[in-house]
């Protein structure tokens, strides 16, 4: 039971590595998101066929989810982890970056408009 237990370990952690919640998963698989906390958790056997599925949904081999890897392979995991973790920070970056601009332009834009009331205004003073 403790092989099962660690195997487990490891679909939660592909899983999470892949941002998607047991019930994205389960939805996806076709199984529900108790069949994917019983296996994740270790009471119960993942079937060849959700392994399959698991593998086409996460873009891990059957070998990297079982642990059958090479050192060379383990390396190519972790740098892809790596640089989807640089890619979502980049995106984060230019999002923010994109909504800073934004709210410059607001900012400019409001002083414009208050330059222009207070120049109508002081005519009339």
């Amino acid at each position: 039971m403790g092989e099962d237990i660690d195997f487990g370990k490891r679909i939660k952690e592909f899983r999470e590595l892949k941002q998607l919640s047991q019930q994205a998963l389960a939805d996806q698989s076709g199984l529900s998101r108790s069949t994917i906390n019983n296996i994740e958790s270790g009471r119960q056997r993942p079937s060849i066929e959700f392994l399959i599925d698991f593998s086409e949904i996460t873009g891990y081999t059957i070998n990297t989810i079982l642990g059958i890897q090479s050192s060379e392979s383990s390396k190519t995991l972790e740098d892809q982890n790596q640089s989807n973790i640089i890619r979502q920070l980049q995106e984060t970056i230019a999002l923010k970056e994109q909504a800073l601009a934004a709210s410059e332009k607001r900012y400019n834009d409001l002083i414009d408009q208050l330059r222009q009331l207070r120049d109508k205004f002081s005519d009339l003073l």
